[in-house]
């Protein structure tokens, strides 16, 4: 096998390797990343080794992220994808309610927890790895919890933002109200990542509270959650259960733009200037190119 070839069972290089590693693969171009992928480097589940402090000491030592198990095996490639960070084009494709159908039905009928390396190819060619936007409403918002691509950390600053963006507008009172499990089941889940928010004051909780029931457009890139690709979880998953939780088990994550609607009335035919940032101010714009 190819040694560029990133598979589940390969062994990543060590801790001490992490920093050179992790500044190479910030600046990949954002093609399919086993077309990328340098020579020598490996991408696999790793125990945090010395555990960072902050998500900022996560994402540069631990590519993949990491965990306090001495033998991990959480999907790599998965927090490998979650974790890539640069720009990406404001103008992408625009995915409807019917995208993400079509998405899940399409997604590779063996995908599951663990073997998202498997699948790269297949996945590539339904667009994961892409620039993509969804516009629909900000249906919730959730500080997610402890979770390997962010190295087990807990914390607001050093977790993801769990956003659910749903096709149909809905009031919100109070604006902090936890979700319903049908709001769940019938919106899709956007993820503004810790290292993404960093430099982004304006993605807080109480601008996230504020734009509820609103208008958004959220960029970033198309993945599939693969842990959640069941009939458990994914409502979009073959012969799923009624307790699902989520439209599909793809998402946008990481989040690296997200306009609220000036007005109350927005949509993909809407001008740049009816958009403006999360709390307020600038307008869309284009956020340029892919920089990795």
């Amino acid at each position: 096998m190819d040694s560029t070839r990133i598979t589940k069972n390969k062994r990543l290089l060590s801790a001490a390797a992490f920093v050179p590693l992790a500044i190479g693969l910030a600046t990949l171009p954002r093609a399919g990343i086993r077309e990328v992928q340098p020579s020598g480097i490996l991408v696999e589940a790793v125990t945090c080794d010395p555990d960072p402090v902050d998500f900022a000491q996560c994402h540069d030592n631990y590519p993949t992220g990491c965990t306090d198990s001495q033998n991990p095996s959480y999907d790599a490639y998965l927090n490998y994808l979650k974790n890539l960070t640069g720009a990406f084009p404001g103008n992408a494709q625009v995915l409807h309610e019917a995208d993400f159908t079509n998405l899940n039905q399409n997604a590779p009928q063996d995908l599951t927890k663990g073997n998202h390396a498997d699948f790269a190819d297949d996945l590539k060619g339904l667009g994961e790895g892409q620039s993509r936007t969804v516009i629909g409403y900000l249906w919730y918002w959730q500080a997610t919890g402890a979770e390997t691509c962010n190295c087990k950390l807990t914390g607001d600053d050093n977790v993801d933002y769990h956003i659910g963006i749903g096709f149909t507008k809905k009031t919100f009172d109070p604006p902090k109200r936890k979700p319903t499990r049908s709001e769940q089941q019938q919106s899709v889940v956007v993820e503004m990542t810790p290292h993404t928010r960093a430099d982004k004051s304006n993605w807080s909780g109480d601008n996230l509270d504020a734009a509820r029931g609103k208008p958004v457009k959220v960029v970033g890139q198309l993945i599939i959650d693969n842990e959640h690709n069941n009939a458990k979880d994914n409502c979009g998953y073959p012969g799923h259960k009624p307790t699902c939780w989520r439209m599909s088990a793809w998402e946008v994550h990481p989040v690296t733009q997200f306009l609220a609607c000036r007005t109350d009335s927005c949509d993909e035919n809407s001008p740049d200037s009816a958009w403006q940032e999360l709390g307020g101010g600038g307008g869309a714009g284009n956020t340029g190119g892919p920089t990795r």
